[in-house]
C-alpha cells in the first residue's frame, strides 16, 4: 500500500494514518495476505495442482482485486473447468 485509501495521505508504515486516522494496518494485513495466496497459487501451479491453484488464485482475488490476482484465477479456472467463471473474469479485467 503506498496510499491511505481514505484521504490518499502517503503510507508510512505506522498502523494509523497520520492525516484522517484510518486503521491501515488491517488493511496491510489484507494486502499481505493477498499477495501471500498469490504467491501460492503460482507455486501450486509449478506443482501442476490446478485446484490448489484455483483455491489460492480465488482467495487472492477476493481478498485484493488486481488486474494481476483476476487473471490468476481466470487462468485457475480455466485449468479446472470453470469455463463460466474464466470468462466472468476476463470480462471484468476491463472495469478494473
Amino acid at each position: 500500500m503506498k496510499r491511505c485509501p481514505t484521504c490518499h495521505a502517503n503510507y508510512d508504515g505506522k498502523p494509523v494514518c497520520r492525516r484522517c486516522g484510518t486503521e491501515l494496518d488491517r488493511i496491510a494485513r489484507l494486502e499481505q495476505e493477498s499477495i501471500e495466496h498469490e504467491e501460492k497459487a503460482k507455486a501450486e501451479f509449478d506443482r501442476k495442482n490446478y485446484p490448489g491453484m484455483f483455491y489460492h488464485a480465488r482467495r487472492a482475488c477476493a481478498i485484493r482485486r488486481t488486474p494481476q490476482n483476476v487473471k490468476l484465477f481466470a487462468c485457475s479456472a480455466v485449468l479446472t473447468g470453470h469455463y463460466d467463471l474464466a470468462i466472468g473474469q476476463w470480462r471484468s479485467i476491463r472495469t478494473i
